[in-house]
């Protein structure tokens, strides 16, 4: 009888120490509840997915990476990712129909293509056996030619590296040619000694320019507060940040090297006149010229899809952010309304910790304090900004000389710049050559009977597409097009894309650029500012990635 009592009784405990092991997990569970109310998620929205804040996300990501308490939302008011990077196919062939590519000068771009582990896009057979491709400018009366485009060494040192990891084979496939010093003493056998003061003032401003966001000599990035106080830091002067008109008039240069070779080639990079372009702008689209440009292989846009992918954050297209105001629970609030069918219609509320702006703000005047209230609105400015057409088009003919009104039989460069005064609207300020198709025509062709063999010789033909990238001020239509290829006005052409970039550059850099604060508001990050020095995708990666910085110290040193 006692060993049952004892049994009962071991029984009774070991129940009672089961019952309060299975209580254990939910009193701990309850416990980090509530710790996690107390320290919930933090939450960053970034508003435009687009190349600057593409970057802010992954390199915001890529510092809160160890402690993985932070979310990231991305707003896009339109369908698709990209912002003024958008590429198309046509025939296998990859056509970048917003900003074409970058230089090997621009730091940021390339280690974004290099942390992300992408490659820039392989140069075709030209490039190794020294195809060159020609430019030349197109004054109104004259085809001024401008040399070769697209040297294969920038700098003296990169040729030797070449050389010394080549050897011969560099020389054999002609793989090198002289670097852009060489091609300043060519100008000064052309342009006399305004070739030379032209370039010796640039370059200590290209080295600061370079230094903008990052020490390059130790490979540094740094964040910064404001536009202007990094424009002090880096060493900017103040003359290459008025319009180029009025700076390069400053240097006292002849009339034809600004005519021949600033104008056009800057019209060409940046599609602004001179007095609607800054000082530095002029003096990075001369330099980028007799640099390599290096884009994405198989497109630009693959970078941005890249850095939003690794970013882990929410993509939420077709959802345009319309007000920011103070939050509730957190620090902003934002209004936003979704285009989709399957998403209800009326503005949605969601807060965030923080908030970065990686759209182009035009709010003229407009201040922001303590108390934010904006409204996303640009209508008010958009007369200040001028737009961008791209037309891509295909035809088995060449370019018209007759259309620049040149002597028949004149043979036109693959490059076509033109200068302020050479044509009529829309302004064309470059005609390029990008590409020549070969491709085999068997339309018409018919299977044989089956006793005879099929010659395809007999049948097929050889076509050669050339495809052509026109940049203009206005639409070009297809009467233009078929006037400069010499055809008849209903002419069927094989391809043809319009691209449009509505309000893109400023029409007019008299006015001081805005060397506003970073930050906003407490909270309110800005990505833009940096435009109204240099529209380019450089200038977005760079102060995307500040913004994605100064984001990650404010979400956690507040």
């Amino acid at each position: 009888m006692q060993i049952i009592h004892v049994l009962i009784s071991g029984v009774l405990v070991l129940s009672a120490q089961a019952t309060s092991s299975e209580y254990t997990p939910q009193q701990t569970l309850v416990s980090n509840n509530q710790s996690t109310q107390q320290n919930p998620r933090k939450k960053v929205a970034i508003i435009g997915a687009g190349l600057a804040g593409a970057t802010a996300a992954y390199y915001l990501h890529d510092s809160i990476r160890e402690l993985q308490d932070v979310d990231i939302t991305i707003f896009e008011s339109s369908p698709q990712i990209g912002g003024r990077i958008k590429s198309i196919k046509y025939r296998g062939r990859t056509i970048e129909v917003g900003a074409t590519a970058a230089s090997n000068h621009d730091w940021c771009f390339l280690r974004a293509m290099k942390d992300v582990g992408l490659a820039p896009k392989v140069p075709d057979l030209g490039w190794y056996y020294r195809v060159v491709k020609t430019v030349g400018v197109w004054t109104g009366e004259e085809l001024v030619s401008a040399g070769p485009h697209e040297p294969q060494c920038s700098t003296w040192w990169e040729m030797i590296l070449k050389v010394w990891r080549d050897g011969m084979t560099a020389w054999h496939l002609r793989k090198i040619s002289p670097p852009m010093s060489w091609d300043v003493v060519k100008l000064m056998w052309r342009y006399g000694l305004s070739a030379w003061k032209f370039h010796r003032a640039v370059s200590s401003d290209l080295a600061a320019w370079d230094n903008f966001g990052a020490d390059v000599y130790s490979w540094e990035t740094h964040t910064f507060d404001s536009l202007g106080s990094e424009v002090n830091k880096s060493g900017l002067s103040a003359p290459v940040l008025r319009s180029a008109g009025s700076y390069l008039r400053g240097l006292n240069l002849s009339a034809s090297i600004l005519d021949e070779l600033v104008e056009p080639y800057a019209r060409a990079r940046f599609t602004q006149s001179l007095q609607a372009m800054r000082g530095i702008a002029a003096a990075i689209a001369y330099r980028d010229f007799f640099s390599r440009s290096l884009s994405v292989s198989d497109g630009n846009y693959r970078l941005v899809d890249r850095l939003i992918t690794l970013s882990k954050s929410d993509l939420r297209l077709s959802s345009r952010v319309k007000e920011i105001q103070p939050g509730h629970t957190k620090r902003l609030s934002l209004g936003m309304e979704s285009s989709l069918p399957e998403v209800t219609k009326g503005t949605h509320r969601e807060e965030f910790d923080a908030v970065m702006i990686a759209t182009p703000l035009h709010l003229s005047g407009k201040s922001f304090g303590a108390g934010v209230d904006i409204h996303m609105d640009s209508d008010a400015s958009r007369g200040l900004l001028s737009e961008r057409h791209v037309t891509h088009f295909v035809s088995s003919q060449e370019l018209s000389p007759q259309f620049f009104n040149l002597p028949p039989g004149t043979r036109l460069p693959d490059t076509l710049l033109t200068t302020a005064n050479s044509s009529n609207f829309p302004d064309i300020f470059s005609i390029t050559l990008v590409d020549t198709i070969t491709r085999i025509d068997q339309t018409g062709c018919s299977p044989p009977p089956a006793s005879a063999p099929w010659d395809l010789e007999d049948c097929d033909t050889v076509i050669y597409e050339k495809l052509f990238r026109a940049v203009s001020s206005g639409i070009i239509d297809n009467q233009t097009l078929s006037k400069m290829i010499g055809s008849p006005t209903d002419y069927e052409f094989l391809f043809i894309h319009r691209q449009v970039w509505p309000y893109i550059t400023p029409k007019d850099a008299s006015h001081q650029f805005q060397t506003g604060k970073i930050e906003l508001a407490p909270g309110l990050y800005y990505t833009g500012g940096g435009e109204d020095i240099i529209s380019s995708l450089e200038m977005s990666c760079r102060m995307g990635f500040n913004a994605g910085m100064k984001a990650f110290n404010g979400v956690y040193d507040p």
